[in-house]
């Protein structure tokens, strides 16, 4: 009963075991992977053999082993020895003998309620059954149940944002106060085998960094061969890497999770909503003083509606996300986005403060309505043991659309003067409209979640 708790984790030696716990008259098995623990005692039995108490840590092979002899087998004893390394199980006529773990096992007694006055009987059969009718609901990336304890009734619940929630109620004897139960959440995942992709992490590097040299250096006039130079060098680093990485466990580009449609198109509206931000941080305030004449501390004043509105409009954005699909959220917001960016585009020559101000808002409530979702359809679309790399992709779409769009309001600039942030506004406002496409598109794509 206490080896599904046993943890895989190499690195945690004493833990990939149980600790057998042996009395005189009792016998305690305890295992735990630090986030459950298992705790099972049996009393009521002379132990022929044992003083005082024995402390044993039994690796969970030879537990696994000594499972599958006792459902081989109709002898209803184990005899049991030990030397100083080795543990000798004997059922009937076999003889299984294992490595002793050693180690320091964790107080666990320590974590153990001491002063409980809440008891709940219940069936196994019937707690089991409703647990696996109530789990085809459960999401597949925690598998989460609820249990909630009120008079003479436990309820066992879960819920999916895509197939919806179940409920099932088991009549028990509990006459206390009302209380929830939570199962853990957070999966425990093994440790990688393999190291930091070095090469990797530099082929990267080399691409992004070349590809942001080339529009730059288009930005300031830089000779068109330079620029060919860096675009070409990003594009064939690129190409290395991609290669390098096909067959790779764990991609420093995860190309494999492109594949999946709904994660591509997820990421591809992550660049365009902040390349649109890219290009409005950086040509709005060159606009607000050079164009409008404004003071720097006016700017400040008028950069500040997006970002305010953005922090107010994320939770809001969070909570939308659990009861409508991150295409059509994400659409929406993007397509406020645009519109933003074309109203501030079209700015009067001389708009008052409130002109300004409100342009402003709408651009903040677009960009807010969609970030939380979009994040949310990036992480729930990659298999859960490919979370980091999902992860690495949020972070890498931000950096490319900030730096991609940092560097094309340059090129507009370049290319326009005095007019390059009207340029740059309107360009932010055709990659809100591209994001918004895009996003409306994951509404015909499903989810793929599972390895």
């Amino acid at each position: 009963m206490s080896i599904f708790a046993i943890s895989s984790e190499e690195s945690r030696y004493t833990l990939n075991g149980a600790l057998m716990l042996l009395k005189p008259e009792s016998i305690t098995m305890v295992a735990t992977d630090g986030h459950r623990l298992a705790h099972c005692e049996r009393s009521g039995e002379k132990f022929e053999g044992v003083s005082g108490e024995m402390k044993t840590l039994v690796p969970k092979k030879a537990m696994d082993e000594l499972k599958s002899l006792l459902d081989s087998t109709d002898s209803e004893t184990v005899e049991f020895a030990k030397d100083e390394s080795t543990l000798f199980f004997r059922i009937g006529g076999r003889l299984l003998t294992s490595r002793q773990l050693t180690g320091q096992f964790p107080n666990y007694e320590a974590v153990l309620p001491r002063e409980n006055n809440k008891f709940v009987s219940v069936h196994c059969d019937e707690l089991s059954a409703a647990i696996q009718r109530v789990a085809q609901f459960a999401d597949e990336r925690s598998n989460a149940i609820r249990m909630r304890v009120e008079k003479n009734e436990l309820k066992v619940s879960s819920s999916n944002t895509e197939t919806g929630e179940s409920e099932d109620s088991i009549e028990v004897a509990y006459t206390g106060d009302a209380m929830v139960i939570g199962f853990k959440t957070l999966p425990a995942t093994p440790r990688a085998k393999h190291a930091f992709d070095f090469p990797g992490a530099l082929l990267a590097a080399g691409s992004l960094g070349l590809f942001i040299i080339g529009i730059g250096g288009a930005a300031h006039g830089a000779q068109p061969v330079l620029v060919a130079i860096s675009l070409i060098g990003a594009a064939l680093l690129g190409f290395i890497l991609t290669r390098r990485h096909a067959d790779h466990p764990a991609p420093m580009l995860p190309i494999d999770l492109f594949r999946r449609a709904l994660f591509a198109l997820s990421a591809a509206t992550a660049v365009c909503s902040f390349a649109v931000q890219g290009l409005a941080f950086v040509s709005l305030p060159f606009y607000f003083e050079d164009v409008l004449h404004r003071s720097q501390v006016e700017t400040g004043f008028f950069m500040t509606p997006w970002p305010l509105v953005v922090a107010i409009m994320a939770p809001i954005g969070g909570r939308l996300s659990d009861r409508f699909s991150a295409g059509v959220l994400g659409g929406l917001g993007l397509l406020l986005l645009g519109v933003g960016m074309v109203l501030l585009a079209t700015l009067p020559a001389v708009p008052g403060i409130a002109n300004i101000v409100w342009r402003m808002a709408v651009c903040g409530i677009g960009f807010g309505l969609f970030q939380t979702p979009n994040m949310k359809a990036i992480m729930s679309s990659a298999p859960p043991h490919r979370s980091g790399s999902a992860s690495g992709i949020v972070a890498t779409a931000r950096l490319i659309g900030q730096t991609t769009g940092a560097a094309l309001a340059a090129l507009c600039f370049g290319l326009a003067g005095r007019d390059g942030a009207a340029l740059a506004l309107a360009l932010g406002a055709g990659f809100a409209a591209l994001g918004c496409v895009m996003s409306f598109l994951r509404l015909t794509v499903s989810s793929q979640r599972k390895a």
